[in-house]
């Protein structure tokens, strides 16, 4: 399943292309999460790039929140060039002036981007989701599909593994009391809508194991001690490839999210930054990333070249257009403005 193209295959198509052109050495620093996802980065993104180019890049790696580059900007001791961040960290960070404006027409790919593919100072990096998965070795015959699915206990007793964050959690409460996905955003927007969201939260809060770590939830799956899991459907995808489960995932009412990669104001480096933002753009890297990730990217024209290398990673990609369909996108402005506050009201609620 792992038909990937070689990265000299991939570096004589993006040469062909004529956009970059190969420039004088010196260092720019990428940085990235982490873990799988710096790895695919390396692979698919960031080899090519400096072969093709002859920019060296220097890897580092950071943890969530955007405090870490507010002060390395405010401080004046910055040394990173281009990042990933969240959807909410380039929101506020482009609102606070940390991260440079994108200039599209130098992103050539941009133009066959997907909806949340662009936004002011961020490239769509990975399009991901919270989806209802569970073990299809121990459930057989009548298979959960919906969040409804997910609070029906009679049916499919047992417990549940849920992300311990009010982000998703409150969406899919509401989700499953009834509430259309058009809609959740302006009922949780109202008192009377999270009181909503948290009662539905109630129904089940004795079954469900929370989980910090998302390969906790997986292992939950494994030994049985959760029957479902709320969790991010690509990485169930990789355990499928890697370790031969068998973990099925749902796509209806998934909650999608995307991560960015961003250029950092003021970088030394902002004309080599562009470019790799424009190699980040296009199809062929792209494909080479979802294919190994198990994961969404914003280029349209990529999927088609996932499907032609691995029909089976393109089946179940979560966005593939039969997927957006039935998918809420994650709210990144309305987790911006009320987070901190139902943040604090879930701690609460955990601890009673």
């Amino acid at each position: 399943m792992n038909k990937t193209m070689s990265l000299a295959a991939l570096a004589s198509l993006a040469l062909a292309a004529g956009s970059i052109a190969p420039a004088v050495a010196e260092d720019m620093t990428v940085v990235g999460f982490g873990g799988l996802i710096q790895d695919w980065s390396r692979t698919a993104y960031w080899q090519p790039f400096a072969k093709m180019t002859g920019i060296h890049l220097v890897e580092d790696t950071r943890d969530y929140g955007i405090g870490v580059i507010r002060t390395k900007v405010e401080g004046g001791a910055n040394t990173w060039d281009v990042v990933s961040a969240e959807d909410i960290e380039v929101i506020q960070g482009c609102e606070e002036g940390l991260f440079q404006k994108l200039d599209w027409s130098k992103i050539t790919g941009s133009a066959s981007f997907g909806p949340g593919g662009k936004l002011p100072c961020g490239l769509a990096q990975i399009i991901y989701a919270m989806n209802l998965v569970y073990d299809g070795n121990r459930i057989k015959g009548d298979q959960p599909k919906t969040w409804v699915d997910f609070w029906n206990l009679q049916k499919w007793p047992g417990k549940r593994t849920m992300y311990k964050d009010p982000r998703d959690a409150l969406e899919i409460a509401l989700i499953a009391d009834g509430v259309a996905r058009d809609d959740v955003y302006k009922v949780l927007a109202t008192p009377s809508g999270v009181d909503r969201a948290f009662g539905k939260l109630d129904a089940i809060k004795s079954n469900v194991l929370w989980w910090s770590n998302p390969g906790a939830s997986r292992q939950m799956l494994i030994s049985g001690d959760a029957t479902l899991a709320a969790t991010f459907g690509n990485a169930v995808i990789n355990m499928n490839r890697q370790q031969q489960t068998n973990f099925k995932a749902s796509f209806q009412d998934q909650v999608l999210h995307t991560d960015y990669f961003a250029i950092i104001k003021g970088t030394r480096h902002l004309a080599s930054a562009e470019k790799l933002m424009d190699f980040y753009s296009r199809a062929e890297p792209q494909a080479k990333f979802s294919q190994m990730s198990g994961a969404g990217v914003p280029n349209k024209d990529a999927l088609p070249l996932i499907q032609k290398a691995d029909p089976e990673v393109a089946a179940v990609l979560n966005n593939t257009p039969e997927h957006l369909a039935i998918s809420l996108r994650s709210d990144a402005q309305f987790w911006l403005e009320h987070y901190d506050d139902l943040n604090k009201r879930f701690t609460a609620w955990l601890a009673h």
